[in-house]
């Protein structure tokens, strides 16, 4: 059934198109090849490096350039084709110095996009329009690298993704599907009726829904909210379920072996789930039209999202630890630079920001804390471990807290230096830490981005990016994002410059 509903969602897709199209003589016009070219230098200035303790990040250099091939073909002033490609010239992580595969320079090709719009209504004023294929999807205009975690995220668990194969300019979501967007009140409220297709992590493939409403009653006021229900319509729903882990009453199980399935009493945890988002902005430099401060001025923004609406035992009890809250302000620059913007984020985390546990296992749970210590007991039962909840325990060691193994973690990260003790040490209490086994939350509860954009002539754009975040690095064996985010707390940062240009 469920495949039937995919396949059927997807043909609509493509009759609505078709149907739309009209019948009379086709009026085609090709706009200008679009050519851009994006230069990257900057440095991971502090790090922690959460798979291989032993490779240090401190001085991490950042060099990548990225060229970007577009076209945009509008057909009967109605049907807009917009069509990228592109690659990617860069150097993998972790840098090691005995291997020199690590530090070779590496290409990746790309699609940039590969969409359709289709405007009903009045032709240069639409009423609303078909948006389909592959296209980049912004719903916060405001955001410049944290923020827009309403798609940007994960569900259960609710991970958080900066940056990527492009580091600045990319606070947005590559969405696959179509979006049905409208307007109403000239133009002051818009609503968008989105259908995308999960294609970043397991469980792949499976059709999320969501509706995102904006409201703009005047130039210097803006609202937002928005929901998402991620796999909701699942191509294979048993991948929605996580494999190891599941929960009955107050216990909590990681099975062994092929026990799962036979244990039909205890609940699985799932990737589905719905999503929440609430944004605001209010623009005091619309309002006084002062030419050094300028119209974006002043604007001060703020975004909240409530990353799985519903709460499960252990993993995922405390909504509030589901909760990124983006503050974000424009300063004037009295017309030195065209773009400063500064932005923080906050989240109460209980684990760290990982997304191993779904990329590498398809568990829709976070990395549990795998902590070594000396006297480690089990109480298993039947081919599966039991640990109460009402203990607060560790997963895998019941005699550890939450609590205590944020802090063993932290131990590390405290203790941590690539010259002196590039392995760490013994951690809070005595407790031997693993760097890359522990998960509680090493990064601390806050992220801020300092952002800068200046043209310098017609079609050359400079941009500065420094920031602590959740950017992860591409690995030089696989040429996929990283698991584990390059800066954990606070203190850890980077910075980045662009010049970009085209034609």
């Amino acid at each position: 059934m469920q495949r039937l509903v995919y396949k059927t969602v997807w043909l609509g897709m493509a009759m609505s198109v078709c149907l739309a199209a009209p019948r009379a003589e086709v009026k085609v016009v090709r706009s200008p090849l679009e050519i851009g070219t994006a230069l990257d230098l900057g440095q991971v200035v502090k790090g922690v490096n959460m798979i291989d303790s032993s490779v240090a990040i401190h001085g991490l250099m950042i060099q990548r350039t990225g060229v970007s091939l577009n076209q945009t073909t509008t057909v009967n002033d109605r049907l807009v084709i917009k069509v990228g490609v592109g690659g990617l010239f860069f150097y993998g992580f972790p840098e090691v110095k005995s291997n020199a595969q690590s530090r070779s320079i590496r290409f990746g090709p790309g699609v940039g996009q590969a969409q359709g719009v289709y405007n009903f209504g009045d032709i240069d004023h639409p009423k609303a329009l078909l948006q389909f294929g592959y296209f980049p999807y912004k719903y916060n205009p405001d955001a410049k690298n944290l923020g827009e975690f309403l798609f940007r995220s994960g569900t259960y668990p609710g991970y958080e993704v900066t940056g990527g194969w492009s580091i600045m300019n990319s606070a947005l979501y590559m969405a696959s599907g179509l979006r049905m967007n409208a307007n109403f009140f000239d133009g002051k409220l818009i609503t968008d009726v989105n259908m995308f297709l999960e294609k970043d992590l397991e469980p792949i493939y499976d059709l999320s829904p969501g509706l995102v409403v904006t409201y703009k009653p005047a130039d210097a006021f803006e609202v937002g909210v928005g929901a998402a229900f991620a796999h909701l319509i699942p191509v294979n729903p048993s991948k929605l379920n996580s494999k190891s882990y599941k929960y009955q009453g107050d216990s909590l199980y990681r099975y062994i072996g092929d026990t799962l399935h036979s244990d039909a009493a205890s609940m699985p945890y799932t990737f589905k789930g719905t999503k929440l988002m609430a944004r605001a902005s209010m623009n005091f430099g619309a309002l006084m039209d002062n030419p050094y401060i300028g119209k974006e001025g002043l604007k001060f923004y703020f975004e909240a999202a409530l990353l799985g609406v519903k709460n499960y035992p252990y993993f995922f009890e405390d909504r509030m630890a589901r909760v990124p809250l983006v503050f974000g302000v424009n300063l004037p620059t009295l017309n030195f630079f065209d773009v400063l913007s500064v932005e923080m984020e906050y989240r109460k985390w209980d684990f760290r920001n990982s997304t191993k546990r779904v990329g590498e296992d398809n568990q829709s749970v976070w990395r549990v804390p795998e902590v070594q210590i000396l006297d480690t007991t089990y109480r298993s039962i039947g081919g599966k471990e039991e640990i109460k909840r009402s203990d607060n325990p560790n997963l895998y060691h019941p005699s550890m807290s939450k609590d205590e193994s944020a802090r063993a973690a932290q131990a590390f990260i405290d203790s941590y230096d690539p010259n002196t003790n590039p392995s760490g040490g013994l951690g809070y209490n005595g407790i031997l830490v693993d760097p890359g086994q522990t998960v509680a939350n090493t990064q601390g509860n806050l992220k801020w981005t300092v952002y800068v954009k200046k043209q310098l002539i017609t079609g050359v754009n400079a941009y500065l990016q420094v920031a602590s975040d959740h950017m992860r690095g591409i690995r030089y064996e696989s040429n996929t994002l990283d698991f584990e985010t390059l800066t954990q707390k606070p203190s850890d940062w980077y910075y980045l410059f662009r010049l970009e240009f085209g034609i």
